[in-house]
C-alpha cells in the first residue's frame, strides 16, 4: 500500500528546481507542453504519477514519461518504498 504521507515525503525531498534546470539546459521539451517544462509542470507531472501508482499499486509497480519516473516495491515483505526519479540518459543491452 502506498500512503499519502509518502506521496507528499516524495514530493517534498524531490529537488524540482534541479531538475527544472537540466530540463532548460537539455532544451528539453514535453511534447504535450510544446514547451520545456518548468518546476510547477514537473510537480504536477509527478503528483499525477505518484496518485496513479498510489491507486494501481500492486497490479503496477511503475510509471514513467517525459524523465520523470515514479515507482514502487516491497521491501523484503515489510513496507512499500515509494519513489521518483528524473531519467535523462540510460544504457540497456540484453
Amino acid at each position: 500500500m502506498i500512503t499519502d504521507k509518502q506521496i507528499a515525503r516524495v514530493l517534498k525531498d524531490f529537488d524540482f528546481v534541479k531538475v527544472a534546470k537540466i530540463y532548460k539546459s537539455m532544451k528539453w521539451k514535453w511534447a504535450t507542453l510544446n514547451a520545456i517544462p518548468d518546476e510547477k509542470d514537473l510537480r504536477k507531472s509527478a503528483k499525477t504519477h505518484l496518485v496513479y501508482l498510489q491507486n494501481n499499486y500492486p497490479k503496477i509497480t511503475d510509471i514513467h514519461s517525459g524523465g520523470l519516473r515514479a515507482s514502487a516495491y516491497q521491501e523484503e515483505g515489510l513496507y512499500t518504498v515509494v519513489q521518483l526519479e528524473f531519467i535523462a540518459h540510460t544504457s540497456v543491452a540484453s
